[in-house]
């Protein structure tokens, strides 16, 4: 796995787990 690819993969986990919690936050 390149570089490149494991830190979009993880901007991507974070980016996901951000809105989540975003939601999660406008839900309540």
């Amino acid at each position: 796995m390149s570089p490149e690819l494991s830190i979009g993969f993880v901007f991507h986990k974070i980016l996901t787990f951000h809105s989540a919690i975003l939601t999660a936050a406008v839900c309540l």
